[in-house]
């Protein structure tokens, strides 16, 4: 396979209320791995499911997404669309929430398997991840974000933009005490719900020992938001017009990163059946394209 694992395993999600497209992120594959069985999730961001931060009361923006899986890692282009609501029709939410830290922008979504019966589906996993677990991450390591920058992606292929930045705090340390860490990166509307990846092609190992390797991916865990600081300027400095005034967003081109681990812990945590029985039975969703 000439197309990378991580590219294949992501996809674009548009939120939609009805036909109507309200924005555009990112969203990655996930397969919960159990004795005789295995559970596909789409794992993104609380807020693009919602357009709205954790944590708050209000409704959702849209009603459905829109998302897509590979028919072929060989003829990219070829792929299924499926328009999946966000409510299943007793009208609860078809999402899952940490339980362990509600405030991360992070949000899972169990998918049944008919939905990708036929595909080639690429995801994460714990046998994924394991295969890194000894190496060492650093401050200042390079990092990527596989993702959808808003209308700057492969359309024909249904393939994403890798960006690259580094590690910007302490990867194992809770930032701020809460389970996530900062990249410095130039982050873009869409790429919101990208899987972020630490990549080298030589690492230490928990022996202090340093291993070599053609470009080691660890998966480190989900791009949620980038820091913005007001900067207030006047309309003057343009056009002079004095006395007017407005707030220009600036970038500080720092991301933060909901850790691999709380994605894990929250993939493994829900009763598998009960969520069928409440929720995937009473799902309607559609295919669009295949």
């Amino acid at each position: 396979m000439k197309v990378d694992h991580s590219s294949l395993s992501t996809t674009i999600i548009f939120l939609n209320r009805g036909d109507e497209t309200l924005f555009q992120g990112t969203g990655f594959f996930y397969t919960r791995e159990e004795k005789g069985y295995s559970v596909v999730c789409l794992v993104t961001n609380y807020h693009v499911l919602t357009g709205y931060p954790p944590m708050t009361a209000n409704p959702p923006k849209g009603d459905n997404i829109i998302f897509q899986f590979h028919l072929s890692d060989q003829e990219t282009g070829r792929v299924r669309t499926i328009q999946f609501p966000i409510f299943n029709i007793h009208q609860k939410p078809v999402w899952l929430t940490s339980s362990t830290c509600p405030e991360s922008d992070l949000a899972i979504i169990p998918l049944a398997h008919v939905l990708f019966d036929g595909c080639h589906v690429y995801s994460i996993s714990k046998q994924f991840e394991r295969q890194q677990d000894l190496l060492i991450v650093r401050p200042g390591m390079s990092i990527t974000l596989v993702g959808y920058l808003h209308g700057r992606y492969d359309t024909k292929n249904s393939l994403p933009i890798w960006k690259t930045g580094s590690i910007a705090s302490e990867p194992y340390v809770d930032f701020g005490g809460k389970p996530s860490f900062m990249v410095d990166a130039s982050i873009f509307p869409g790429m919101s719900g990208s899987p972020a990846f630490a990549l080298s092609s030589t690492w230490e190992t928990e022996k202090g020992q340093i291993v070599g390797g053609a470009n080691i991916k660890k998966f480190m865990g989900i791009l949620a938001s980038g820091w913005i600081e007001d900067e207030k300027r006047y309309l003057e400095e343009v056009m002079s017009e004095p006395r007017l005034g407005f707030i220009e967003k600036k970038s500080l081109e720092i991301g933060v990163i909901w850790k691999a681990n709380l994605i894990s812990e929250l993939i493994y945590s829900f009763d598998v059946d009960k969520y069928v029985v409440e929720i995937s039975n009473n799902i309607r969703w559609k295919i669009l394209e295949s």
